[in-house]
């Protein structure tokens, strides 16, 4: 049994007493501990709502109430199914328990009936559900207006629909004549008449208008079928031929265009077409309908105002302050604004305004655009050149590398390397400057040229490209142009050629002239080459310079390997002197094939004067021949030999080394070789088996002109 604090008290007293303690001891702060406790049971409906909740001793007997109850809803009708656990039938613990209920669908009939009380359809169906309308019910005579107000495609209780009616509207003949709703002095508008009714053939009438304020220019027939339209003057008359095709619906006649005077703004224009009358029915009754009209006010011309009446920034200052005639305006701002706050207005309310307002670039300047455009179309750009500035962190760049240098018409040598600051050009005499431009390796670095111009005949100039970097940094680069000496006053060149006519030549092999100019000083011979490459021609001149002014020293001969070590335009210097470049395929490989032997796969293969499809054809071989291959290069991933007689397609060649067993076909059945297309050539134009032409001439990359 639990113990009270009265109780408690009484219990101390007596003990103090019984041990013989006088004095009263001070009563404690802190409550006796229980040695036996209670248990509470709750029960609880559906809703947590509080049916019953008592306190019970350990093992006393629990009383669960009266079955709870639930309302039903529109959906369901509720039974109650006990609690949500097994009541204990004592109490061992606290409890809640909470009420449970079967939930049964409500059924609900909907009925369709007709107008006279017939049943069309009667269903069963639970709330929400989605009714099945049954078809429009017919009424002779009557127009179907729905099944009444009440009317709902869901389910929402049981309820009968009635179908409605209503009689027939009779439709009425009627006329309009429609046009623009803006009109202004000297436009030409164009007005549409139209008719709407019931099964019309006919239709008379009159234009109608103020002939000082406007001029009817055209006419133009809209009704299609066997329609006829007729004017005299400003009256009509629209027909349909043996009353066939009625006008039963809106239907568009014709059009009437008109100039409009110079009038004033505001004056009211007024067109009409009168004295309508149609002719309608089996017995094509005649029937006057009201007068069509068509008013508007003179609009005001266009406007071509295309200011702003105020611009202001709210993070900056303009420079000069605004002026809606002032069209230019820069200013600063600090690193940490990236983008402008504008805020503005239009002088005239009909004008529209397109803003560019991009992120701004540090260190940079940027450009802000305000376009106004007139209601007549003419516009006006307010630009605002930003200048933001720079990162306060930010390390100006030390590059001032260039990244290249650019000669119109003419090549660098040695080819251009960007710690490498001296280079040289040859120039003919007939060539007086020069465009020298340098590009840089950083975009924050500028680059400017100094000479160029007004070069000295048979002397070294001298071309300064200077790159200056971010931070002021400066690199001199130097260009020595070479200009050749006259030409002894010789007023033009001999065109007869000196140089070899072997057919892998091209026709255009400068000549020589019959005296030579003074040589200048043989240039010194870079000990770095830059390309390699052999001589397709039959016979290829060694000369002191580059060009056919300088004397010649010596030849090379078809298949000669050449090492290039520097660039003059076409010309290119080997270890020997200079050579034309037109006659050497630079390949960039030093190897060679130590006289391969193999035999053509492909008919009609051609032999041609270099290594690619756009070298000259010298002859034409057949599949069988024998060939022996003296070198090979790779093109864009296709192989060319070069036998004596010239370059031959690697495809169409099977080397010994290569070959296979006998018992192995040549060629694979399911693989066509590139002959495939070319096994029957034209007549006219037999060789067809080199590769594709679309293939280009691979050159060293560091020598793109060969």
């Amino acid at each position: 049994m639990k113990l009270t604090r009265r109780h408690s008290v009484a219990g101390l007293l007596i003990v103090a007493f019984a041990l013989g303690l006088l004095l009263i001891q001070p009563w404690s702060v802190a409550q006796a501990t229980q040695d036996a406790t209670t248990f509470t049971i709750t029960f609880q409906n559906w809703d947590g709502e509080v049916i019953s909740s008592e306190t019970y001793e350990p093992g006393a007997e629990v009383v669960i109430p009266a079955d709870p109850a639930k309302e039903a809803d529109e959906t369901y009708t509720y039974t109650f199914a006990g609690w949500d656990a097994e009541v204990s039938a004592t109490a061992q613990a606290d409890a809640t328990y909470t009420a449970q209920f079967e939930q049964t669908y409500i059924e609900y009939t909907v009925t369709f009936k007709t107008w006279d009380g017939e049943v069309i359809s009667s269903e069963v169906y639970h709330y929400g559900d989605e009714v099945v309308v049954p078809d429009t019910p017919e009424r002779e005579g009557y127009v179907f207006a729905g099944w009444g107000e009440e009317f709902s495609e869901l389910c929402k209780g049981s309820v009968e629909y009635t179908a409605q009616y209503t009689e027939p509207e009779v439709k009425k003949n009627t006329a309009a004549l429609t046009g623009p709703t803006t009109v202004r002095a000297g436009n030409t508008i164009k007005l549409t008449f139209s008719v709407d009714g019931t099964e019309i053939t006919e239709i008379r009438g009159a234009l109608s208008f103020d002939e000082s304020q406007l001029t009817l220019t055209n006419t133009t027939v809209l009704i299609e079928g066997n329609w006829v339209v007729e004017f005299d003057g400003n009256n009509f008359w629209a027909y349909a031929e043996a009353g066939e095709n009625p006008i039963n619906s809106k239907t568009e006649l014709f059009t009437v265009s008109f100039e409009v005077g110079e009038l004033e703004p505001d004056t009211e224009l007024i067109v009409s077409v009168v004295d309508i009358k149609v002719s309608a029915g089996e017995e094509a009754e005649t029937e006057e309908i009201e007068t069509a009209s068509y008013t508007v006010n003179i609009t005001p011309p266009k406007s071509e105002i295309n200011t702003l009446s105020s611009l202001t920034v709210s993070n900056g200052t303009l420079s000069p302050a605004f002026k809606p005639d002032i069209a230019t305006y820069t200013m600063s701002v600090p690193f940490s604004v990236t983008k402008l706050t504008l805020k503005y207005e239009k002088t005239d309310s009909k004008s529209t305004i397109r803003v560019s307002n991009p992120e701004l670039v540090a260190g940079e300047t940027t450009k802000v655009t305000i376009k106004v455009t007139a209601e007549n179309g003419k516009s006006k750009t307010y630009t605002i050149s930003v200048k933001r500035d720079k990162d306060p962190s930010y390390t100006p760049s030390g590059n001032n590398n260039l990244s290249g240098i650019r000669v119109g018409g003419f090549l660098l040598s040695p080819v251009f390397t960007p710690e490498r600051t001296q280079y040289v050009i040859w120039l003919p005499y007939e060539t007086d400057r020069v465009t020298v431009m340098g590009l840089t390796q950083d975009s924050t670095a500028t680059v400017r040229t100094e000479g160029g111009e007004n070069l000295a005949a048979g002397a070294d100039n001298e071309i300064k490209v200077i790159c200056t970097a971010e931070n002021g940094e400066e690199k001199v680069y130097t260009v020595i142009a070479k200009r050749a000496a006259a030409h002894n006053d010789q007023p033009s060149r001999p065109t007869r050629p000196t140089e070899p006519t072997d057919p892998t030549q091209p026709a255009t092999q400068p000549t020589e002239p019959p005296t030579q100019p003074t040589q200048p000083t043989q240039p010194p011979v870079y000990a770095d080459p830059i390309a390699y490459g052999m001589v397709t021609a039959t016979e290829l001149n060694i000369r002191k310079g580059p060009g056919t002014d300088y004397d010649r020293v010596g030849a090379y001969v078809f298949n000669t390997r050449v090492t290039i070590y520097a660039r003059n335009g076409k010309w290119g210097q080997t270890k020997d002197g200079w050579i034309s470049m037109d006659y050497v395929y630079v390949d960039g490989t030093v190897g060679n094939m130590k006289n391969e032997k193999g035999t053509l796969t492909g008919d009609y293969v051609n032999i041609r004067s270099g290594p690619g499809t756009q070298y000259e054809a010298i002859r034409t071989t057949r599949k069988g021949d024998r060939v022996t291959i003296l070198h090979k290069v790779t093109i864009n991933g296709k192989d060319w030999g070069c036998t004596s007689d010239g370059w031959i397609f690697m495809d169409y060649v099977m080397l010994d080394k290569d070959k296979p067993a006998e018992t192995e076909p040549t060629t694979p059945a399911t693989e066509p070789t590139e002959t495939t297309a070319a096994t029957e050539p034209a007549a006219t134009d037999p060789v067809t088996t080199d590769p594709p032409t679309t293939d280009p001439v691979t050159t060293d990359p560091t020598n793109p002109t060969p």
